[in-house]
C-alpha cells in the first residue's frame, strides 16, 4: 500500500548536524510526537512517504497514493485549525486513517471553541461517515456534541510498540521491586508554563537519584543542551539556570545540562535509553508512555485534561503533578500499586479496536498488534 503520512520523516539521519531551529521544527516543537508519530510507521505497513516531503518535490497527485495515515495528537482545540487537513483530504479523495486524535482542555474541563477550518474538517468526517480513532472518551464526547459518532476510542499508538502481549505483567513485578531498590530516574516535564518551584524540587530529587531530565520542547532549552548559544536569547541561560535549578552557580548548571540531561530525535535510541533506568515520571505523557514500551515503571503527572485522558484510557499509573512535587517523591514512587493483568486487558481491547477500525477504512496492522489484540 502507498501510504501518504502526514506527518515528519522519523529517519533522523543528518539531524545531529543541523540546526537547533531546524530540529525543533522538524519534530513539531514537540519531540513527544516522535513516540506516536514512529509508533504509526512501524504499527501500518505500507510504502509510507511523508507529506512535507512530497511537497518539497513538487505537486501531490492522486494517483500517487492508495491511502493516507494522519497520527494525529491534540489537535481539537482553539490552538489549531485543521483547515489544512480538510483541504488536503478534498484535494487527495483516498481511504484515510486518522488515529491518536485528541481534545485540548485544562483539567475540570472549560467552553472549547473550535477554528472555523476544524469545524468544515469534523462536517467532512461527518460526510464521509469516516471513522476516527480517538485518544479517549473526553474526546469521543466531544465529537459526539458535534454529530460525529463514528470515532473509536482506540488511545495512543505508541501504547503498542512493545510487541509482547503480557507487557503489564512484565511491568508488574518492577514496580513492585521499586520498593526495594529504586536507582537512576527519568524525567518527563513541562516547563516554564508550570510553577517553577515545584519544577525545581522534581529536578533535586531526580538529581538525587542521579537520574536524567529528557528536554522535549522549545528551542532555547534545546539549543542551551545542544551547544548552539549563537541561538540563545540574551539573559536566557540564567532565566532557565533560575528555574531548574534555583541557587546554582553557571558552572553547576552547565554541569547539569551536560550530566543530567538528554535530548533523543531517534525514537528507537530514546526507548532503549528507558531500560537503563528504574524509574520515569512528568508531566510529559509520551516520554512516560515510552519508558512503558521499555519495561519501565512510569508514573505520568497530569496536569491538564489531555494527560489524564490518555493516562486513564490506557491504563497508565497517574497523579496530579503538583501533588507529586510538594509530598515526598520516593514515598509515591515506591508504593504504585499497578495491576499488570488488568493493564493487559486494556491494552489488548484497544489494539484490537484500532485493528478493527484500520480494516474498515482499509489498511492492514502488523502482526504486533494482532497479537496484542490476541487474534
Amino acid at each position: 500500500m502507498r501510504i501518504l503520512r502526514i506527518s515528519f520523516d522519523t529517519n533522523a539521519d543528518g539531524l545531529e548536524f543541523a540546526s537547533s531551529t531546524d530540529v525543533v521544527n522538524h519534530f513539531g516543537q514537540n519531540f513527544g510526537n516522535l513516540a506516536f508519530v514512529y509508533a504509526s510507521s512501524v504499527i501500518f505497513p505500507g510504502s509510507h512517504k511523508m507529506l512535507e516531503s512530497e511537497r518539497r518535490k513538487g505537486s501531490i497527485r492522486r494517483d500517487d497514493y492508495d491511502a493516507m495515515l494522519f497520527p494525529a495528537a491534540n489537535n481539537l482545540g482553539s490552538h489549531t485549525d485543521l483547515g489544512w487537513l480538510a483541504d488536503l483530504m478534498e484535494e487527495i479523495p483516498v481511504p484515510t486513517l486518522i488515529v491518536g486524535l485528541g481534545v485540548q482542555a485544562p483539567l475540570g474541563g472549560g467552553e472549547i471553541v473550535l477554528p472555523e477550518g476544524s469545524l468544515r474538517f469534523i462536517e467532512l468526517i461527518k460526510r464521509r461517515k469516516l471513522p476516527i480513532g480517538v485518544r479517549g472518551p473526553m474526546t469521543q464526547a466531544f465529537l459526539r456534541s458535534y454529530g460525529v459518532e463514528n470515532a473509536v476510542v482506540t488511545g495512543c499508538p505508541s501504547n503498542f510498540l512493545n510487541p509482547t502481549p503480557d507487557l503489564g505483567r512484565q511491568l508488574q513485578p518492577k514496580y513492585a521491586d521499586l520498593k526495594n531498590f529504586l536507582g537512576p530516574v527519568a524525567l518527563n516535564l513541562e516547563y516554564f508554563s508550570l510553577a517553577a518551584e515545584d519544577n525545581r524540587r522534581i529536578v533535586a530529587w531526580g538529581r538525587e537519584r542521579g537520574g536524567v531530565t529528557i528536554f522535549q520542547s522549545d528551542e532555547n532549552v534545546v539549543s542551551l543542551l545542544r551547544g548552539d548559544s549563537e541561538n540563545i536569547p540574551e539573559g536566557f541561560a540564567n532565566y532557565a539556570r533560575d528555574y531548574f535549578l534555583g541557587d546554582a552557580s553557571e558552572e553547576e548548571f552547565r554541569f547539569w545540562l551536560g550530566k543530567n540531561c538528554r535530548l533523543f530525535i531517534h525514537a528507537p535510541s530514546w526507548i532503549d535509553y528507558l531500560r537503563t533506568v528504574s524509574f520515569s515520571t512528568g508531566t510529559r505523557f509520551h516520554g512516560n508512555m515510552l519508558a512503558m514500551q521499555a519495561g519501565t515503571p512510569a508514573l505520568v503527572l497530569y496536569h491538564d485534561q489531555r494527560t489524564l485522558e490518555m493516562s486513564q484510557t490506557m491504563g497508565v499509573p497517574s497523579m496530579p503533578w503538583d501533588s507529586f512535587s510538594r509530598e515526598d517523591m520516593t514515598r509515591i514512587a515506591t508504593s504504585i500499586e499497578f495491576d499488570g493483568e488488568a493493564f493487559d486487558a486494556t491494552r489488548s481491547m484497544l489494539a484490537g479496536r484500532l485493528r478493527d477500525l484500520a480494516e474498515e477504512v482499509g489498511f492492514n496492522v502488523s502482526d504486533r498488534v494482532a497479537k496484542i489484540a490476541r487474534r
